[in-house]
């Protein structure tokens, strides 16, 4: 594998460095957003986002009742969104809750994750219950994640085999069972406890922080401003879902200022005056909440703020969050990529996580600081910047193998190693993650591994054309495109397994 040469004097200019140009092809990038839509499907028809509703019996005869999470806290989070949508419809708009959960008034849990229910609800033209919108936004939520690692893996020029590595991690590992903290930012938190808002929080902080890492480097790219524009809309969403989570925003955007300066870049000025835009319309646009927060603090009133009892709880929890050998490789990648200067989005987000994890053992030991952050709910965003650098650190791994080696085209090979990974990771999920292991599915016939072939066939040779029929030629690429959609319809009818 040959290295990119960068121009004297700019030596962390932001370039591919010891990488293949396959992981770059757009080819490639297609084959890796196919599997990320693949592996999307598949989460959410495991958890249920083609069975939104089942016919039950009641007095009058047989009824269909929406098919929803319900446990802990997943009833309240339904019945904020029907609440805002009953309110809208009849003209209105609402403000507050009165009889809040544990008496959190609405401006420190605002309704932002209601305001999403309802846009799922309307994109689907109300053809769904409210209640089964709130299981379709949990479950975006949940899959969410991947944006901001696609985002990251892309800034450094990496294959995106990072981002879905990444992505089988945030499926595969639950987190936060058995542990005193349920509060992992995975599915034990998001779909078992139901805490919708603090999730939503931290998954828009990690897109919203991973667009700014894009802003700040790659400054004359023009894509630059729907970054900006991205970040803005990212993080003023992190905010309205969960203030919590600004938290994490304040700290990446130190990390990204910290690795700035670090790189002792001509362009530095340039790119801070970015990142400050950004954070300056993003203020304007969270003022309400935050005006509210100040002017209300003296409301806020809990019978008992959560926190971490000592610093080595607080190790144990983030280590069974993510499980301990995700913890010693995202250390590893975070070491790495602080010595490894051709990577820079990745130095950032060991900055950023360092920095976030010596903000909440701070906060831990000093408690009456800022009692209404409780500490163990800031995990989410931490476990998203550990399972990126973790999928990080198995990339450069692979890729020091490969080079050490001496073989060509690795990063085809490289790419395949880590789609091995994630599968190994996602056949675990489906027998150890609780929510997974109780579907059934049925894998009826090979239409899985025809389809497997067909969609080789059409990546490598796009334009061959097939005669169907004997009367229409057509080109191989739309063939396949047409029976993935079918597919796609086909889902409900069940054999997902089949298809996959």
């Amino acid at each position: 594998m040959t290295a990119m040469t960068r121009p004297p004097g700019d030596p962390e200019l932001v370039t591919p460095g010891n990488r293949s140009a396959d992981a770059h092809s757009r080819r490639s990038i297609l084959i890796w957003l196919g599997i990320v839509l693949a592996l999307c499907l598949w989460t959410a028809n495991r958890l249920g986002a083609f069975d939104l509703q089942r016919t039950v019996a009641a007095a009058g005869g047989l009824v269909q009742q929406p098919n929803t999470f319900s446990s802990i806290d997943n009833p309240f989070h339904a019945a904020r969104a029907a609440l805002l949508l009953d309110t809208l419809r009849n003209g209105e708009f609402l403000r507050w809750v009165a009889n809040h959960q544990g008496g959190y008034p609405a401006e420190f849990y605002p309704l932002g994750v209601a305001w999403i229910e309802v846009a799922v609800w309307a994109l689907l033209l109300g053809q769904v219950p409210i209640l089964a919108a709130h299981t379709l936004t949990v479950i975006l939520i949940f899959l969410l994640p991947v944006v901001g690692f696609w985002v990251l893996a892309r800034t450094d020029g990496l294959t995106p085999g990072v981002a879905v590595l990444a992505l089988a991690g945030q499926i595969a590992i639950p987190g936060g069972l058995g542990l005193t903290y349920w509060t992992s930012g995975g599915y034990t938190e998001l779909v078992l406890w139901g805490l919708v808002t603090n999730v939503a929080g931290a998954t828009f902080a990690l897109i919203g922080f991973a667009l700014l890492v894009r802003v700040a480097l790659h400054g004359d790219h023009g894509s630059t401003r729907w970054a900006m524009l991205g970040a803005v809309a990212a993080i003023t969403l992190s905010t309205y879902s969960n203030p919590r989570s600004l938290a994490g925003v304040v700290v990446g955007a130190a990390a990204i200022a910290l690795g700035l300066v670090w790189m002792k870049r001509a362009q530095c000025r340039d790119a801070l005056l970015r990142v400050a835009a950004v954070g300056g319309i993003t203020a304007l646009l969270c003022m309400p909440i935050l005006l509210s927060l100040l002017r209300y603090e003296h409301l806020y009133i809990f019978l008992h703020y959560q926190s971490y009892a000592t610093l080595r709880d607080y190790l144990t929890t983030s280590a069974r969050t993510v499980s301990p050998p995700i913890l010693v490789l995202a250390a590893f990648g975070a070491v790495v990529s602080l010595l490894d200067r051709r990577f820079p989005a990745a130095r950032m987000t060991a900055l950023a996580l360092i920095g976030y994890a010596l903000v909440t053992g701070f906060l831990s030991l000093n408690t009456g600081l800022i009692a209404q952050l409780e500490t163990p709910r800031l995990m989410p965003f931490q476990r998203f910047l550990t399972l990126y650098l973790a999928a990080w650190a198995v990339w450069w791994l692979l890729d020091r193998l490969w080079s050490r080696v001496g073989g060509q085209g690795g990063g085809w090979r490289i790419d395949g190693m880590l789609g091995l990974i994630g599968g190994i990771m996602l056949v675990l999920a489906n027998n150890l993650v609780p929510g997974f292991r109780g579907v059934d599915y049925t894998a009826i016939g090979a239409s899985g591994a025809v389809m497997c072939f067909l969609v080789a066939s059409a990546t490598l040779m796009p334009n061959l054309e097939i005669s169907l029929f004997f009367i229409l030629n057509i080109r191989i690429k739309w063939l396949a495109m047409a029976l993935i959609l079918i597919d796609l319809f086909s889902i409900p009818d069940g054999n997902f397994g089949g298809m996959v």
